[in-house]
């Protein structure tokens, strides 16, 4: 079994020798930082609850953990479905490294609800970014979604241009006035989430060629590459550079301007699209081995047989 959480959502897949999709389950966010132990706990157990429905007592081999959740707390709840023979937990960038570019080394660019950017070198990771929306965060769907949210307001109060986001939020969000924000907002249990809502509105306005919204993305792109070149400056350039998390499948122009701004300092780097959503780094670390990489072969395998959870932008 394979399993990723995160700020957004809780995903579990049952696979055998196969390498075949047996099962999933699904869930809510669980990262403890803005969510109850409690919350957390039933979320899992719902999760594990979907995902082992019909499979009582069966043996787990090998049970992949990525989470910013207790890993315990998940392991305990697969054991009390499940016979679990080991439990190895995988660090967000390795994880997602592995579902990627099915190596062990290269360049996380993270932008979903929040952002991050990491170099990763099997169980080695250095990392910059990821201190939350109101410390930072830039790139992510929730600074995305609020700079929206500015821009709607500043349009509204007329001291800023309008913007066909005004009417995607009036739509999206049910709103008759656009004062009725403020409840859906600041009464939200999670207003993190609500807010990060809005990202693929921003992408859906900046396809339409609304300039505002372009520029949201534009900005999203360059803090990312600011970040992965801080990073590279650093450690140097070992590996691909991937994107992963949701707000990059919304519109093309954040990672053009993100290539772009890469490929300026560093030339003879190589950008690529993930292959795999992260929670197939599981499968991809137990299809490895004792390699440090996949071959073509099990790569177009794996592909076949878990399509559902290959990498899609919407662009």
């Amino acid at each position: 079994m394979t399993v990723d959480g995160g700020g957004t959502k809780l995903i579990a897949i049952l696979f055998n020798e196969r390498y075949e999709l047996v099962s999933c389950g699904r869930g809510k966010g669980i990262n403890p930082n803005f969510d109850t132990l409690d919350s957390i706990a039933q979320t899992m157990r719902d999760c594990v609850e979907e995902c082992l429905s019909g499979y009582d007592g069966i043996t787990i081999e090998t049970l992949y953990i990525c989470m910013p959740g207790p890993h315990e707390l998940y392991a305990e709840t697969v054991q009390s479905k499940a016979q679990v023979n080991n439990v190895i937990s995988l660090g967000e960038g390795l994880m997602s490294t592995l579902a990627a570019i099915q190596k062990t080394t290269g360049y996380m660019a993270l932008a979903g609800t929040g952002s991050g950017v990491c170099y990763v070198n099997g169980d080695r990771v250095r990392h910059k970014g990821g201190w939350g929306g109101l410390l930072g965060d830039q790139g992510s769907g929730f600074i995305i979604g609020r700079d929206g949210l500015f821009a709607v307001v500043q349009a509204y109060e007329n001291w800023g241009p309008k913007t066909r986001l005004y009417d995607l939020l009036m739509e999206a969000w049910n709103l008759d006035h656009i004062h009725e924000i403020l409840p859906k907002v600041y009464r939200a249990k999670s207003y993190r989430y609500v807010i990060a809502s809005v990202a693929p509105l921003v992408s859906k306005a900046a396809k339409e060629g609304d300039r505002v919204c372009v520029r949201i993305l534009e900005r999203a792109g360059e803090d990312m590459a600011a970040q992965m070149i801080a990073l590279i400056r650093e450690v140097g350039l070992h590996g691909d550079i991937f994107p992963t998390g949701g707000v990059w499948k919304g519109c093309r122009i954040m990672y053009d301007v993100f290539c772009d701004r890469i490929y300026s300092e560093y030339p003879q780097a190589n950008i690529r699209l993930p292959v795999f959503e992260p929670v197939i780094g599981g499968v991809v670390r137990n299809a490895m081995g004792d390699r440090d990489s996949l071959d073509e072969e099990t790569i177009i395998h794996l592909s076949n047989k878990f399509s559902e959870y290959l990498y899609k932008t919407n662009w």
